[in-house]
């Protein structure tokens, strides 16, 4: 009976040894898994940063070539009023203009 004792106490201390090392490898993966987490959270964060500064810088240059094309609307507007284009060559390049808006 006392090497029954012995065989089962030993089997507890067995299996508890293993759950600690279960515990300790759970942790270890857990560690592993909020730096690789945290790694690709700071590159969607980098990539995000970037496309918005492309949305930008493309929002900008849209905003400036529009700006420029109205500007040439209202040349185009003063060259056909004193008659240095026709109307046609002035329907024509306002036409093209304002397929880009």
């Amino acid at each position: 009976m006392a090497r029954k004792k012995r065989k089962e106490e030993y089997l507890i201390e067995k299996l508890l040894k293993k759950a600690d090392e279960a515990r300790r490898t759970g942790i270890e993966l857990s560690r592993v898994a909020a730096e690789q987490a945290q790694q690709h959270g700071k590159r969607l964060q980098r990539q995000g940063v970037k496309r918005i500064e492309e949305g930008f810088s493309a929002a900008k240059k849209f905003r400036s070539s529009t700006d420029e094309d109205l500007k040439t609307l209202e040349k185009l507007g003063k060259l056909k009023k004193s008659g240095i284009i026709t109307d046609k060559e002035f329907q024509a390049k306002k036409k093209q203009i304002l397929a880009r808006l």
